[in-house]
């Protein structure tokens, strides 16, 4: 390498004023007769010796970050750290400062100078003054290489940050399933593991990665929430659609009734919905429906404190594939709601000519009243729907 002496007057001119004003070095000026890759590293050497009497570690963090990006096809980027720390690796600043290099290595996803700081003392749980550690930063990326690498040099999978969260906590909520498996497979001591796994089943049905269901219900992770919450698992997995999770979680005994409490007051809206059918009802999730009602959910269970069934629910809105599935599952073609209205009585006020015919057709009462004393052929009359009135006619005779 060039002799420093030699070149050290050229060298603060070129790389120590720039990029002390925020810029990058510029390597053109430098002498033909050496390698871009040469000029870096006695540039790194330099402004190691440098900076590590002058300036604050922050500097020699932006310092690294920006001689790092000079060449990153030609440079070794492990020789040019070694040749940036070099001029103070000894230096009482370094020692005070190599803990939060480390995990700022980690952060900048620096795989050359992570490995170099903790093979010179630096602490593999360092925390910042927010509690974070590498493992934390780490996992949140989903950089698998990286934390199983923390992990070998006994990262600490427990420690918790100022918000009590975990590196489990970041791989969850960054939908990193694989960190997350990991990192919860190595939690088997702690007390806090049984909710934590919960939690973990709940956003991987969330975000449909069904391998992590798989594993956590493997594990005997609860299935089910507190009554009432929406919380749960299937709740999560039947609102986002992954029917592949639905499936998994009832074959492990995930119950197909458990109880939501409303959210809103909105007419058949998700947030209003107060049991997985329900729920898949007012998403329009036939399918699930089906799947659901052949897995013991209730047919006729009402949807709130009004009394309104699924059937009565389907027929009103004129749904007559719906209307099918229920019957072809036991709904009970006469139930009323509270205020004593039937499927028929709804579909005739509202004009459903193929929602009654289908109705008549499968033994429903036409002559119930509801609590106003009316029928269900008085109530088309009274909405002026013609047809549904000759029809309803024609099967009372």
């Amino acid at each position: 390498l060039v002799t420093l002496s030699h070149h050290q007057a050229l060298l603060r001119q070129l790389a120590i004023e720039p990029l002390s004003q925020g810029q990058h070095i510029d390597y053109r000026h430098y002498s033909e007769s050496y390698t871009r890759k040469q000029a870096v590293i006695v540039t790194a050497q330099i402004l190691g010796g440098y900076f590590g009497h002058c300036m604050d570690v922050n500097k020699i963090l932006q310092m690294i970050d920006q001689i790092e990006l000079a060449d990153h096809e030609s440079i070794d980027y492990r020789d040019v750290t070694a040749s940036m720390l070099l001029g103070f690796i000894d230096d009482a600043q370094y020692v005070k400062h190599r803990d939060a290099l480390f995990l700022w290595s980690i952060m900048r996803a620096r795989r050359t100078i992570a490995p170099l700081l903790l093979d010179n003392g630096a602490n593999v749980n360092y925390q910042d003054a927010d509690g974070e550690t590498a493992l934390m930063v780490a996992a949140s990326y989903g950089d698998m290489v990286l934390v199983e690498w923390l992990l070998q040099a006994r990262a600490d999978v427990n420690a918790k940050n100022k918000k009590g969260k975990t590196a489990l906590h970041y791989a969850r909520g960054n939908s990193q399933h694989d960190v997350a498996r990991l990192l919860h497979s190595l939690k088997a001591n702690d007390p806090g593991k049984k909710k934590q796994s919960f939690s973990m089943l709940v956003s991987a049905a969330e975000g449909g990665d069904a391998e992590t269901v798989k594993y956590l219900l493997e594990q005997n992770t609860l299935i089910h929430g507190k009554p009432g919450s929406r919380h749960t698992p299937l709740y999560c997995a039947i609102y986002h659609g992954h029917a592949d999770i639905v499936r998994i979680l009832v074959e492990h005994g995930a119950d197909t009734n458990e109880f939501y409490k409303p959210k809103t007051s909105s007419c058949f809206a998700p947030d209003l919905a107060t049991s997985p059918l329900w729920l898949c009802l007012s998403s329009d999730r036939m399918e699930l429906a089906a799947y659901l009602l052949q897995h013991h959910a209730r047919v006729d269970e009402p949807e709130d404190e009004h009394g309104f069934t699924a059937i009565i629910r389907a027929a009103e809105g004129g749904n007559t594939k719906l209307v099918k599935l229920l019957l072809t599952h036991g709904a009970d073609v006469n139930a009323k709601t509270r205020y004593g209205d039937t499927a028929l009585m709804r579909a005739a006020a509202r004009g459903y000519y193929d929602a009654v015919e289908l109705l008549l057709d499968n033994h429903v009462d036409i002559h119930a009243k509801n609590n106003d004393g009316l029928t269900a052929l008085q109530l088309a009359k009274d909405n002026h729907n013609d047809e549904i009135v000759s029809l309803l006619q024609s099967r009372i005779g």
